[in-house]
């Protein structure tokens, strides 16, 4: 296997938290669905309730409650702690937030990303688990399904490169959840996003030459 682990871009959010009053400064980040990522260096123990405010740029800011699930404490007293959040309920204003967190992603992200219909099989043995993609870069792609995979599983993926008679293997990892319900309050198709992290055999190269094949014909278009 041909290893290519490839970087991902981590958005950080100004936010206030603490138990009752948030009056302890800190960042959200790794926003999902369900929960997000806090850092900041006042520590709360995992299973207490806290109190997160969220003063993003592009919106005004907002309130949310949730539960600490688990912490990992900083090392060194200039460093934050993380705390892995889980959310308790969505507000309107957090949905805007991902659907811009998500609009951003796509205009800034590191590889280009084009559009074609792919066949996807989540077990390369089972042909009913067929699924399907509408967009794909040299770092990942997005799956289109109503029963999305939790946020950092792990998949191997058997994609179709039909136009070019070609099937990629690569291990990958899901880095972005929409549940039809969130989706459907979005105006957007629900899914997964996966990171692609391990190529088996050319699969890389065969799917840089794809890519620069999609990127050709858009040219010419």
């Amino acid at each position: 296997m041909t290893n290519r682990v490839l970087e991902r871009a981590k958005l950080r959010i100004k936010a206030k938290y603490g138990r009752m009053d948030v009056k302890h400064l800190g960042f959200v980040r790794n926003l999902s669905a369900h929960g997000l990522c806090l850092e900041g260096q006042r520590v709360l123990p995992a299973l207490s309730p806290v109190n997160l405010r969220l003063f993003p740029t592009d919106i005004p800011e907002f309130g949310m409650k949730g539960e600490i699930r688990w912490v990992r404490e900083a090392r060194y007293a200039d460093l934050r702690s993380v705390m892995g959040v889980k959310l308790q309920g969505r507000s309107s204003q957090y949905v805007d937030l991902i659907k811009t967190l998500a609009d951003h992603n796509l205009e800034k992200r590191e590889h280009s990303r084009f559009y074609d219909v792919l066949e996807i099989y989540i077990d390369p043995e089972d042909s009913n688990m067929k699924k399907y993609s509408r967009n794909i870069s040299h770092g990942g792609l997005f799956m289109q399904t109503d029963e999305p995979f939790k946020q950092n599983s792990y998949v191997t993926l058997k994609i179709i490169l039909a136009d070019i008679l070609e099937t990629v293997f690569v291990d990958s990892r899901v880095v972005f959840e929409l549940p039809p319900d969130e989706a459907a309050r979005m105006g957007a198709d629900p899914g997964n996003g996966f990171e692609f992290l391990e190529f088996y055999g050319d699969g890389f190269k065969i799917l840089k030459e794809y890519i620069e094949r999609l990127s050709n014909l858009s040219t010419l278009q």
